[in-house]
């Protein structure tokens, strides 16, 4: 469901940061970005979205103490972090960049691709077909760019092909795509989920 918010919290300024940032500086939310890079590391990035709706904390260590409607979080960010800890100790509803981008997909019909392996050349594989089958496509998420970035400046795609990540899917909460594939699983990234069965769990998601 696409929800529009008054006041907005992004954890993370990378690629998928930026993109929410942006997206929903568009939309007239007042955005608040945070990340633990400092000035200089975060460059160019930082000076390019700030503005009259965005504002960006380098450096930062807590969580404002704001009435955010909802907190954004990038693929970097785990479920173990600090931050998310404050943001549901306050009961801040929390998604990731890509289910933000997700609801403001349109008409565009959604496949995602997830799996240990193979991702990348699945979705690049399948985007291509569709577009050569006249099929207005674009691969996006783990492979090309963010999806609230594409949403934002392409609004008449017939489908949008994501590569997802387990870190993507930590933080869903109502993304279903109209196709889902999972490849494959095989012990990965267990520093961050701690076993198998509950990367598989992410993956299932």
């Amino acid at each position: 469901m696409k929800t529009f918010y008054k006041m907005a919290l992004v954890l993370g300024l990378g690629e998928s940061g930026q993109a929410a940032a942006e997206l929903l500086g568009a939309e007239g939310t007042d955005v608040t970005v945070m990340d633990r890079a400092g000035e200089a590391a975060l460059g160019e990035r930082a000076r390019k979205i700030r503005g009259d709706k965005i504002r960006v904390l380098a450096g930062a260590e807590k969580v404002p103490d704001e009435p955010f409607e909802v907190c954004i979080v990038s693929p970097g960010i785990s479920l173990a972090s600090p931050w998310l800890g404050e943001i549901q100790r306050r009961g801040i509803p929390f998604i990731s960049e890509l289910e933000l981008g997700w609801s403001r997909r349109g008409k565009s019909r959604v496949v995602a691709v997830t799996g240990s392996n193979g991702k990348s050349t699945v979705v690049k594989w399948m985007a291509e077909t569709l577009q050569r089958g006249g099929q207005r496509a674009r691969p996006v998420g783990n492979y090309g760019e963010a999806v609230s970035r594409v949403v934002g400046q392409e609004k008449e795609l017939d489908w949008l092909v994501l590569e997802v990540s387990s870190f993507q899917l930590e933080t869903v909460r109502e993304f279903r795509p109209d196709v889902g594939i999972l490849l494959n699983i095989n012990p990965n990234h267990l520093d961050r989920h701690g076993d198998l069965a509950t990367y598989t769990a992410m993956k299932a998601r």
